[in-house]
């Protein structure tokens, strides 16, 4: 925080008057431009210990930041939570992580799917010098990788793919109850698949809500596809989520059909858009591998 305080003190009045017209109580006051983006970045450059910086949002009104202190800086992560905070006041709904150099550098060379995809150069809006730049994954440590994922992509996708063949079933059979089941099922599996994918671990919850928070920073694809409204689509989660219980216990529980039949198809939507997803992880690995392949390690 030291640092932060002495560049406050040290602007010019007119920077100041920059600044307080950028973060204001009701957010800025004039449209979010890249001018004001600029103004995060510069604000985070000058208060933190920074080596690079990603965004992986594609909306210029909501930011979506890794941020990767510098080679070496050993202050703990919390001192700098009040300056991030500071900084993105002028962006609601927006996402900002902190991390050391090291963490990061073994992320990669380990094969997390989502550092690997997300701490790409076309991700990438700061770098300090080339020291800072984090490593390639090695090719033989992505192709082990990759076939893990494979295989755990394909287990938990099967399953999610049953229980919508489950909720097919029963709509035939005007079962509707127990479809609204089994659809709760084939979202909750899908959005576990690409937990396991994005951490390396499960989630023991069926909240669909909760899931989806939790898969929306690197499986942002999956998110909108019942409504682009957040609102609502938190509403058919919802709603498959109490129909998960209900159709079990409640013997007076009722669905209606029509909109039975429509979950079933943005069920089928989400099956679509996951298979695609993942398809585009691997190949974003897949580049960032090859790119530094040694001519010597390919395959005549």
């Amino acid at each position: 925080m030291d640092r932060f305080l002495q560049w406050l003190m040290a602007l010019k009045t007119d920077d100041m008057d920059m600044l307080n017209t950028m973060y204001t109580k009701e957010g800025p006051v004039s449209e979010l431009t890249l001018v004001s983006f600029e103004g995060v970045i510069t604000l985070l450059k000058q208060a933190i210990p920074v080596g690079s910086i990603y965004n992986l949002s594609k909306s210029n009104e909501v930011l979506d930041l890794i941020i990767v202190l510098e080679k070496g800086c050993g202050k703990k992560l919390e001192i700098f939570d009040d300056i991030i905070d500071i900084s993105l006041l002028g962006y609601e709904n927006s996402y900002c992580t902190l991390h050391t150099f090291g963490h990061l550098n073994q992320q990669i060379c380990m094969g997390n799917a989502f550092y690997g995809t997300a701490c790409t150069e076309e991700n990438l809006i700061y770098r300090k010098n080339v020291s800072q730049k984090l490593p390639f994954l090695n090719a033989q440590v992505y192709q082990e990788r990759k076939a893990y994922l494979d295989a755990l992509f394909k287990a938990e996708m099967k399953k999610a793919c049953s229980f919508f063949d489950g909720a097919s079933y029963y709509v035939g059979n005007g079962q509707l109850e127990l479809a609204v089941f089994m659809l709760q099922q084939a979202v909750e599996f899908t959005y576990k698949c690409f937990l396991n994918i994005l951490r390396g671990k499960d989630m023991k919850c069926h909240s669909l809500s909760t899931l989806r928070g939790n898969i929306r920073r690197g499986a942002a694809k999956l998110i909108g596809v019942f409504s682009k409204e957040e609102e609502e689509e938190l509403f058919y989660l919802d709603f498959l989520e109490k129909g998960y219980c209900e159709a079990r216990y409640n013997r007076e529980y009722r669905v209606d059909k029509e909109l039975v039949l429509w979950l079933r198809q943005k069920v089928w939507e989400l099956h679509s858009t996951a298979f695609d997803l993942y398809v585009g992880m691997m190949n974003t690995m897949e580049k960032t591998t090859f790119l530094v392949l040694d001519p010597l390690e390919i395959e005549l």
